[in-house]
């Protein structure tokens, strides 16, 4: 805790120095899905998407959940970041639940709880269509020990590189590629280096009055698992 706390001082250190009073907005969206992927992995299938973030200066607040049509599978994330410049670091906590498992939403201990936190670096080219990040797990993915029992963490890392092109009728086109660094939890604790998301999407939003109408496909291909993963969604924002 002293650590996180130590993270979150730092991050609010801009705010103390600036001499103008910040702005605060609020966006959101609601979204259906056929599919939930991450990071080369096929989470659950029809599922709702209701999304939240608040702005103040650099700083961003968001609330991403993923609940499935059939009741099985829910996720319920935070991540607070920072923008300075084309960089921004990420603060996550990553909460998934699948019936008939504990919950254990209000227990961070290590071991049994169903927390995952990561730490995260991204830069996103203002110059050109180009964004790379780096994402560390810093809680909860640990080393199960021969006995059983909780070992240490893993440290597991995912790296993902972008590019994108945008239409003249505002859709766009994008194209990831993203690889597990030391063993962990995409590649089952297998391998250290392994590519695991290999994605193509297109995306586009449509006006509909003070609302919007986001709309976006993707295939993925993981080449661990030896699998494709194809999904689509459309919803409300605003």
């Amino acid at each position: 805790m002293k650590k996180i706390s130590l993270f979150l001082s730092l991050l609010l250190l801009p705010l103390g120095l600036s001499a103008e009073k910040p702005s605060v907005s609020v966006d959101g969206s609601l979204l259906f899905s056929s599919t939930y992927i991450w990071r080369g992995d096929r989470l659950c299938g029809f599922h709702l998407n209701p999304n939240v973030g608040v702005n103040l200066g650099g700083f961003r607040l968001e609330n991403n959940s993923y609940f499935s049509t059939d009741g099985l599978y829910k996720e319920i994330d935070w991540d607070l970041s920072y923008t300075f410049g084309d960089f921004s670091i990420h603060l996550l906590d990553y909460f998934s639940h699948t019936a008939g498992d504990p919950e254990y939403y209000f227990d961070w201990r290590r071991g049994p709880s169903s927390h995952m936190d990561e730490i995260g670096l991204c830069y996103e080219s203002s110059a050109i269509p180009l964004n790379v990040s780096w994402y560390t797990f810093v809680w909860g993915d640990w080393w199960e020990n021969e006995d059983g029992t909780t070992g240490p963490l893993t440290f597991s890392s995912f790296l993902e590189i972008g590019t994108y092109h945008e239409f003249e009728d505002g859709g766009a086109a994008s194209l990831t590629l993203g690889t597990s660094v030391l063993k962990g939890y995409y590649t089952d604790y297998s391998k250290s280096f392994m590519p695991v998301h290999i994605g193509l999407g297109y995306s586009k939003t449509l006006s509909a009055g003070k609302l919007s109408i986001p709309l976006e496909v993707q295939i993925v291909v993981n080449p661990y698992q030896r699998r494709v993963h194809a999904g689509a969604s459309i919803g409300l924002a605003f």
